[in-house]
Protein backbone atom coordinates (compact mmCIF):
# COMPACT_ATOMS: atom_id res chain seq x y z
CA UNK A 1 0.00 0.00 0.00
CA UNK A 2 2.78 2.46 0.96
CA UNK A 3 4.76 1.64 -2.19
CA UNK A 4 1.63 2.32 -4.25
CA UNK A 5 1.16 5.70 -2.58
CA UNK A 6 4.82 6.56 -3.17
CA UNK A 7 4.34 5.77 -6.85
CA UNK A 8 1.26 7.98 -7.04
CA UNK A 9 2.74 10.84 -4.99
CA UNK A 10 4.22 12.74 -7.98
CA UNK A 11 0.83 12.69 -9.71
CA UNK A 12 -0.91 13.90 -6.55
CA UNK A 13 1.63 16.70 -6.09
CA UNK A 14 1.13 17.75 -9.71
CA UNK A 15 -2.58 18.28 -8.96
CA UNK A 16 -2.13 19.40 -5.34
CA UNK A 17 -3.92 22.74 -5.81
CA UNK A 18 -6.97 21.05 -7.30
CA UNK A 19 -7.08 18.61 -4.41
CA UNK A 20 -6.66 21.49 -1.95
CA UNK A 21 -9.52 23.37 -3.61
CA UNK A 22 -11.65 20.22 -3.53
CA UNK A 23 -10.91 19.67 0.15
CA UNK A 24 -11.79 23.31 0.94
CA UNK A 25 -15.04 23.01 -1.01
CA UNK A 26 -15.83 19.78 0.83
CA UNK A 27 -15.22 21.48 4.18
CA UNK A 28 -17.67 24.27 3.29
CA UNK A 29 -20.17 21.67 2.08
CA UNK A 30 -19.84 19.84 5.41
CA UNK A 31 -20.55 23.05 7.33
CA UNK A 32 -23.76 23.63 5.37
CA UNK A 33 -24.74 19.97 5.81
CA UNK A 34 -24.15 20.22 9.57
CA UNK A 35 -26.20 23.42 9.74
CA UNK A 36 -29.31 21.76 8.25
CA UNK A 37 -30.15 19.63 11.33
CA UNK A 38 -29.33 22.65 13.50
CA UNK A 39 -31.87 24.75 11.58
CA UNK A 40 -34.35 21.88 11.79
CA UNK A 41 -34.00 21.96 15.58
CA UNK A 42 -35.15 25.59 15.76
CA UNK A 43 -37.99 24.91 13.33
CA UNK A 44 -39.28 21.95 15.39
CA UNK A 45 -38.98 23.88 18.66
CA UNK A 46 -40.84 26.80 17.09
CA UNK A 47 -43.53 24.42 15.83
CA UNK A 48 -43.87 22.91 19.30
CA UNK A 49 -44.25 26.42 20.72
CA UNK A 50 -47.08 27.12 18.26
CA UNK A 51 -45.08 29.55 16.16
CA UNK A 52 -46.77 31.73 13.57
CA UNK A 53 -46.90 30.73 9.93
CA UNK A 54 -44.52 33.51 8.75
CA UNK A 55 -41.87 32.28 11.22
CA UNK A 56 -42.20 28.69 10.01
CA UNK A 57 -41.99 29.86 6.40
CA UNK A 58 -38.81 31.74 7.29
CA UNK A 59 -37.28 28.59 8.79
CA UNK A 60 -38.33 26.62 5.72
CA UNK A 61 -36.62 29.15 3.43
CA UNK A 62 -33.47 29.00 5.56
CA UNK A 63 -33.40 25.21 5.33
CA UNK A 64 -33.98 25.40 1.59
CA UNK A 65 -31.10 27.85 1.24
CA UNK A 66 -28.79 25.64 3.29
CA UNK A 67 -29.70 22.62 1.16
CA UNK A 68 -29.09 24.58 -2.04
CA UNK A 69 -25.71 25.82 -0.80
CA UNK A 70 -24.78 22.28 0.21
CA UNK A 71 -25.70 21.04 -3.26
CA UNK A 72 -23.60 23.72 -4.98
CA UNK A 73 -20.48 22.93 -2.96
CA UNK A 74 -21.12 19.19 -3.34
CA UNK A 75 -21.08 19.70 -7.11
CA UNK A 76 -17.88 21.79 -6.92
CA UNK A 77 -16.25 19.13 -4.76
CA UNK A 78 -17.06 16.32 -7.18
CA UNK A 79 -16.06 18.45 -10.16
CA UNK A 80 -12.68 19.21 -8.60
CA UNK A 81 -11.67 15.95 -6.90
CA UNK A 82 -13.12 13.48 -9.39
CA UNK A 83 -11.94 15.65 -12.28
CA UNK A 84 -8.41 15.54 -10.86
CA UNK A 85 -8.60 11.75 -10.52
CA UNK A 86 -9.68 11.48 -14.17
CA UNK A 87 -6.69 13.55 -15.26
CA UNK A 88 -4.35 11.41 -13.15
CA UNK A 89 -5.84 8.29 -14.74
CA UNK A 90 -5.16 9.79 -18.18
CA UNK A 91 -1.55 10.55 -17.22
CA UNK A 92 -1.07 7.08 -15.73
CA UNK A 93 -2.37 5.40 -18.89
CA UNK A 94 -0.01 7.46 -21.06
CA UNK A 95 2.96 6.70 -18.82
CA UNK A 96 2.04 3.01 -18.68
CA UNK A 97 1.75 2.82 -22.47
CA UNK A 98 5.16 4.45 -22.82
CA UNK A 99 6.65 2.07 -20.27
CA UNK A 100 5.22 -0.99 -22.02
CA UNK A 101 6.75 0.15 -25.31
CA UNK A 102 10.17 0.31 -23.62
CA UNK A 103 10.01 -3.20 -22.11
CA UNK A 104 12.18 -5.96 -23.64
CA UNK A 105 10.75 -9.03 -25.36
CA UNK A 106 11.44 -11.29 -22.37
CA UNK A 107 8.96 -9.19 -20.37
CA UNK A 108 6.17 -10.16 -22.77
CA UNK A 109 7.23 -13.79 -22.50
CA UNK A 110 6.78 -13.63 -18.72
CA UNK A 111 3.39 -11.86 -18.79
CA UNK A 112 0.44 -12.79 -20.97
CA UNK A 113 -1.42 -10.24 -23.05
CA UNK A 114 -4.61 -10.86 -21.06
CA UNK A 115 -2.85 -10.17 -17.76
CA UNK A 116 -1.47 -6.89 -19.07
CA UNK A 117 -4.86 -5.90 -20.48
CA UNK A 118 -6.54 -6.67 -17.15
CA UNK A 119 -4.05 -4.59 -15.22
CA UNK A 120 -4.25 -1.75 -17.71
CA UNK A 121 -8.05 -1.58 -17.58
CA UNK A 122 -9.16 -2.83 -14.16
CA UNK A 123 -6.24 -1.84 -11.96
CA UNK A 124 -5.98 1.69 -13.30
CA UNK A 125 -9.72 2.10 -12.90
CA UNK A 126 -9.37 0.98 -9.27
CA UNK A 127 -6.60 3.57 -8.76
CA UNK A 128 -8.84 6.28 -10.20
CA UNK A 129 -11.67 5.25 -7.87
CA UNK A 130 -9.29 5.45 -4.91
CA UNK A 131 -7.94 8.89 -5.84
CA UNK A 132 -11.38 10.28 -6.73
CA UNK A 133 -14.54 8.97 -5.04
CA UNK A 134 -12.55 6.99 -2.45
CA UNK A 135 -10.59 10.00 -1.22
CA UNK A 136 -13.65 12.24 -1.42
CA UNK A 137 -15.80 9.91 0.69
CA UNK A 138 -12.96 9.44 3.19
CA UNK A 139 -12.61 13.20 3.70
CA UNK A 140 -16.37 13.66 3.75
CA UNK A 141 -16.79 10.98 6.42
CA UNK A 142 -14.02 12.43 8.58
CA UNK A 143 -15.33 16.01 8.37
CA UNK A 144 -18.96 14.98 8.88
CA UNK A 145 -17.97 12.85 11.87
CA UNK A 146 -16.06 15.74 13.46
CA UNK A 147 -18.90 18.22 12.89
CA UNK A 148 -21.61 15.84 14.11
CA UNK A 149 -19.61 14.80 17.17
CA UNK A 150 -19.04 18.44 18.15
CA UNK A 151 -22.71 19.43 17.86
CA UNK A 152 -24.03 16.22 19.42
CA UNK A 153 -21.65 16.43 22.39
CA UNK A 154 -22.62 20.05 23.00
CA UNK A 155 -26.31 19.08 22.89
CA UNK A 156 -26.26 15.98 25.13
CA UNK A 157 -22.99 14.21 25.89
CA UNK A 158 -24.70 11.25 27.57
CA UNK A 159 -26.79 10.47 24.51
CA UNK A 160 -23.69 10.97 22.36
CA UNK A 161 -21.76 8.42 24.41
CA UNK A 162 -24.63 5.98 23.99
CA UNK A 163 -24.53 6.42 20.22
CA UNK A 164 -20.83 5.64 20.01
CA UNK A 165 -21.05 2.48 22.07
CA UNK A 166 -21.69 0.56 18.84
CA UNK A 167 -18.83 2.27 16.97
CA UNK A 168 -16.13 -0.25 18.03
CA UNK A 169 -18.34 -3.16 16.97
CA UNK A 170 -18.97 -1.60 13.57
CA UNK A 171 -15.23 -0.92 13.16
CA UNK A 172 -14.31 -4.51 14.03
CA UNK A 173 -16.94 -5.85 11.63
CA UNK A 174 -15.73 -3.68 8.75
CA UNK A 175 -12.08 -4.52 9.51
CA UNK A 176 -12.76 -8.27 9.64
CA UNK A 177 -14.74 -8.44 6.42
CA UNK A 178 -12.60 -5.79 4.73
CA UNK A 179 -9.53 -8.03 4.82
CA UNK A 180 -11.51 -10.96 3.43
CA UNK A 181 -12.99 -8.73 0.73
CA UNK A 182 -9.52 -7.56 -0.33
CA UNK A 183 -8.18 -11.12 -0.59
CA UNK A 184 -11.22 -12.31 -2.52
CA UNK A 185 -11.11 -9.29 -4.84
CA UNK A 186 -7.50 -10.14 -5.68
CA UNK A 187 -8.60 -13.63 -6.71
CA UNK A 188 -11.38 -12.18 -8.85
CA UNK A 189 -8.83 -9.99 -10.62
CA UNK A 190 -6.61 -13.02 -11.24
CA UNK A 191 -9.53 -14.90 -12.79
CA UNK A 192 -10.38 -11.89 -14.96
CA UNK A 193 -6.77 -11.79 -16.16
CA UNK A 194 -6.86 -15.52 -17.00
CA UNK A 195 -10.14 -15.17 -18.88
CA UNK A 196 -8.94 -12.11 -20.78
CA UNK A 197 -5.71 -13.91 -21.65
CA UNK A 198 -7.64 -16.91 -23.00
CA UNK A 199 -9.81 -14.64 -25.16
CA UNK A 200 -6.77 -12.78 -26.47
CA UNK A 201 -4.95 -15.98 -27.35
CA UNK A 202 -7.94 -17.35 -29.25
CA UNK A 203 -8.50 -14.13 -31.17
CA UNK A 204 -4.82 -13.97 -32.09
CA UNK A 205 -4.66 -17.60 -33.21
CA UNK A 206 -8.19 -17.92 -34.57
CA UNK A 207 -6.96 -19.32 -37.90
CA UNK A 208 -4.93 -22.03 -36.17
CA UNK A 209 -7.89 -22.92 -33.98
CA UNK A 210 -10.04 -23.42 -37.06
CA UNK A 211 -7.40 -25.33 -39.02
CA UNK A 212 -6.78 -27.83 -36.21
CA UNK A 213 -10.48 -27.93 -35.22
CA UNK A 214 -9.77 -26.80 -31.66
CA UNK A 215 -12.98 -24.78 -31.41
CA UNK A 216 -14.87 -27.18 -29.13
CA UNK A 217 -11.96 -27.69 -26.74
CA UNK A 218 -11.30 -23.94 -26.57
CA UNK A 219 -14.97 -23.33 -25.83
CA UNK A 220 -14.80 -25.84 -22.98
CA UNK A 221 -11.63 -24.17 -21.70
CA UNK A 222 -13.31 -20.78 -21.87
CA UNK A 223 -16.38 -22.14 -20.08
CA UNK A 224 -14.26 -23.58 -17.28
CA UNK A 225 -12.47 -20.29 -16.70
CA UNK A 226 -15.74 -18.41 -16.90
CA UNK A 227 -17.19 -20.73 -14.24
CA UNK A 228 -14.14 -20.10 -12.05
CA UNK A 229 -14.66 -16.35 -12.38
CA UNK A 230 -18.33 -16.78 -11.48
CA UNK A 231 -17.40 -18.80 -8.38
CA UNK A 232 -14.93 -16.15 -7.20
CA UNK A 233 -17.49 -13.38 -7.77
CA UNK A 234 -20.15 -15.33 -5.89
CA UNK A 235 -17.70 -15.86 -3.02
CA UNK A 236 -17.08 -12.11 -2.96
CA UNK A 237 -20.82 -11.41 -2.94
CA UNK A 238 -21.22 -13.93 -0.11
CA UNK A 239 -18.78 -11.90 2.00
CA UNK A 240 -20.72 -8.72 1.25
CA UNK A 241 -24.06 -10.30 2.11
CA UNK A 242 -22.61 -11.33 5.47
CA UNK A 243 -21.06 -7.95 6.22
CA UNK A 244 -23.79 -5.45 5.33
CA UNK A 245 -26.66 -7.08 7.31
CA UNK A 246 -24.45 -7.14 10.41
CA UNK A 247 -23.62 -3.47 10.02
CA UNK A 248 -27.28 -2.61 9.43
CA UNK A 249 -28.22 -4.59 12.55
CA UNK A 250 -25.70 -2.72 14.70
CA UNK A 251 -26.73 0.67 13.32
CA UNK A 252 -30.45 -0.14 13.62
CA UNK A 253 -30.01 -1.32 17.21
CA UNK A 254 -28.23 1.94 18.03
CA UNK A 255 -31.12 3.91 16.53
CA UNK A 256 -33.59 1.96 18.66
CA UNK A 257 -31.61 2.59 21.85
CA UNK A 258 -31.18 6.29 21.07
CA UNK A 259 -34.87 6.60 20.23
CA UNK A 260 -35.86 5.08 23.56
CA UNK A 261 -33.34 6.92 25.75
CA UNK A 262 -33.67 10.20 23.86
CA UNK A 263 -37.46 10.05 23.97
CA UNK A 264 -37.31 9.48 27.72
CA UNK A 265 -35.04 12.54 28.14
CA UNK A 266 -37.49 14.65 26.11
CA UNK A 267 -40.35 13.51 28.36
CA UNK A 268 -38.25 14.36 31.42
CA UNK A 269 -37.57 17.83 30.02
CA UNK A 270 -33.81 17.34 29.87
CA UNK A 271 -33.74 18.11 26.15
CA UNK A 272 -36.22 19.70 23.78
CA UNK A 273 -38.01 17.95 20.95
CA UNK A 274 -35.94 19.99 18.50
CA UNK A 275 -32.73 18.80 20.15
CA UNK A 276 -33.88 15.20 19.79
CA UNK A 277 -34.87 15.63 16.12
CA UNK A 278 -31.49 17.24 15.41
CA UNK A 279 -29.75 14.39 17.20
CA UNK A 280 -31.57 11.73 15.21
CA UNK A 281 -30.87 13.60 11.97
CA UNK A 282 -27.12 13.47 12.61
Amino acid sequence: MLSTLRTLLPYLLHHRWRYAAGAASLAVRTLFAAAIPFGLKFAVDALAARATTPLLVRYAMILLGLAAAKGVFQYLTRLTLIGASRDIEFELRNDLAGRLLEMPLRFYSAYSTGDLMSRTVNDLNAVRMMLGPGLMFLLETALTFAAALTVMSATDWQLTALVFLAAPLVTLTVSHYGRRTHDRFQKVQERVAELTSAIGENLTAVRMVRVYQRGDSELRRFGERNDQLLEENMALIDIWQRMYPRIELLVGSTYAVVLGFGGWRVIQGVMTLGDFVMFMTY
